[in-house]
């Protein structure tokens, strides 16, 4: 199956290869550079398209998976949870010069008193 990005993509590059021929023939440097340009975003947006099809399929075998082994499809996104979770804890040296600001003690010191 085709993307339309993919499509739309190929038709802009082949539009800015034409366009840049005729600057070149012309001898005008704003229609090759137009050309030029158009031609990058016909190739960019091929990419989009290609990459916007794997996700696609990626995400088509992955539900496939889910609906015949759910327990381990929670399990493994349960681990991934945690994963991010722990990734996104500030580390300790943060955690403790925050605490500073707002105890002129330390939380032991004021105990002892």
């Amino acid at each position: 199956m085709v993307d339309q990005s993919r499509m739309e993509g190929a038709a802009q590059g082949a539009i800015g290869k034409v366009e840049k021929a005729v600057g070149g023939l012309t001898g005008d440097t704003e229609t090759q550079a137009a050309g030029t340009a158009r031609q990058a975003a016909g190739e960019a947006q091929k990419a989009l398209g290609k990459v916007s099809g794997q996700v696609r399929q990626a995400t088509e075998v992955i539900a496939q998976a889910a609906g015949e082994q759910p327990v381990t499809t929670l399990l493994i996104v349960l681990a991934a949870v945690f994963v991010l979770g722990r990734l996104s804890v500030t580390p300790p040296r943060e955690r403790t010069l925050s605490r500073r600001r707002w105890f002129k003690k330390s939380p032991l010191e004021s105990l002892a008193n």
